[in-house]
Parts: C-alpha cells; sequence; structure tokens
C-alpha cells in the first residue's frame, strides 16, 4: 500500500512537471512572435527605395499623420538616368515608317543642342481626345541635364512605304462634297478625286489617282468645270 502511494505521488508530481513545461513553451512561443511582430512593425516603419534615384518629392514631415492609402505618397524617387520621351504623332502620320530608329531633340533649357533619342515602343491606338498616337523614346541621360517633365521639340525622320505627291495648299479644293485637284490632260480640265496627307509650311500630300508627269494646276477652283479648254504654263519652280 506504500509503495502505491508513492508511486501515484511520483506520477502526480511528473505530470505537473510536464504541464508547467508545456506552459512555458507556450509562453515561450507568444514572446517570441511579439518579438517577431514587433520588428515587423519597425522594419514597416522603415522606408526602402527598390532603386537607386533622387526624391523629387517630399509630402511629408515629421510628425505628419500618414497611413490614408488614399492620400499622395510620402516620397517620390526618381532615377533620371535614363528618361523617356513621348511623342504625339498626328494620325496622319502613323502609316509612315520611321526611316531610323535614332533621332535628336531639342529642349527649351538647352536651346540649339540636340540630344539623341531611341525608339523603344508604340502605342498602335490612337487617343480620342487629340487623334494622336504616343510614340515613346529611350533617353540616355547619364549627366542628368535633363529632367523629367520637360518639354520637348523632336524631328522625327519619316517615310512612306510607297511614294506620295506634294503639292501647293492652293492646288486642291474642297467643296461639300469631296476634295480635288485639277489636271490638264490634253489641254482639257478634268477633276481627280484626292485626300490630304501630311502638311507642311508650304505644301500639303495629297492621294489620288494621280501620276508622275500629270499636269496639275497651283491654284485650283472649282469655276473650271470638267472638260474646259485651258492653255497650261509650267510653273516656276520655287526657291
Amino acid at each position: 500500500m506504500r509503495l502505491f502511494s508513492f508511486l501515484l505521488g511520483l506520477l502526480l508530481l511528473a505530470g505537473g512537471h510536464r504541464a508547467m513545461a508545456q506552459a512555458d513553451a507556450a509562453g515561450y512561443a507568444a514572446a517570441r512572435a511579439l518579438v517577431a511582430s514587433l520588428r515587423d512593425l519597425e522594419n514597416y516603419l522603415t522606408l526602402r527605395a527598390p532603386f537607386d534615384g533622387i526624391i523629387s518629392q517630399r509630402n511629408a514631415d515629421v510628425g505628419t499623420l500618414v497611413g490614408n492609402a488614399a492620400g499622395p505618397p510620402l516620397l517620390v524617387v526618381e532615377q533620371i538616368r535614363r528618361l523617356r520621351l513621348r511623342v504625339a504623332v498626328p494620325e496622319a502620320a502613323t502609316g509612315k515608317d520611321v526611316a531610323q530608329k535614332g533621332i535628336e531633340f531639342t529642349a527649351k533649357a538647352f536651346p540649339g543642342q540636340p540630344f539623341p533619342a531611341t525608339l523603344a515602343r508604340q502605342a498602335a491606338s490612337l487617343s480620342a481626345a487629340t487623334r494622336t498616337e504616343t510614340w515613346e523614346f529611350d533617353v540616355p541621360n547619364p549627366d542628368g541635364r535633363l529632367k523629367p517633365g520637360m518639354f520637348a521639340t523632336a524631328k522625327l525622320p519619316l517615310a512612306r512605304a510607297r511614294d506620295s505627291f506634294y503639292v501647293p495648299f492652293a492646288a486642291i479644293t474642297t467643296t461639300l462634297e469631296k476634295s480635288f485637284v485639277i489636271r490638264v490632260k490634253n489641254g482639257l480640265v478634268e477633276w481627280v478625286d484626292a485626300a490630304k496627307g501630311t502638311s507642311y509650311p508650304e505644301q500639303v500630300e495629297i492621294f489620288g489617282a494621280v501620276q508622275a508627269g500629270d499636269t496639275l494646276l497651283v491654284r485650283a477652283t472649282e469655276e473650271l468645270k470638267p472638260g474646259t479648254k485651258v492653255v497650261a504654263k509650267v510653273a516656276e519652280p520655287t526657291p
């Protein structure tokens, strides 16, 4: 009987130590979880940029309450060693091919000084508001002279896949029904439907049933009806 009581006491004592050990282990795990959460909170308070750059905007100061996702970002970091030039290309010019991928542009801050850029991508769709397609060019900027947001003037070396014709603006006239140029063939007037393409300061590109060698009037008017007899004179070339 005494031996049984002694063994029972040992079992109760061992069970108590096991329960205390389990409680200590649970407390230790909870303490570790608390430390980990505090470290996560500390890391959350430290902002790390994903790349090297310059802080161009700071929208919060010491003591500012932050955390509203709808508000502005705390900081704006920009890497300006490589910039992107966006050019709005008019619809009439989007059908042309870029003669060369590399172009030059100028900025108002550096008048007369060209900067190189390389065509990287095209939007492949037009803006409904401006009827233009955005072409993007990569711009190397190792010295940081160019700043994001600057306005630029670019010259695009465009070329069509097939030949087209350019005439003075006065050579094409428009009525309520159509636009046309006047061709003189065998001394008689012909109206040739024409669509306008790219415009330049003194000339406009036209598309229609005209061919090299045709005689066109430099000043078209709907008063000259088809079939009218005329005597054409070769215009003096513009200097």
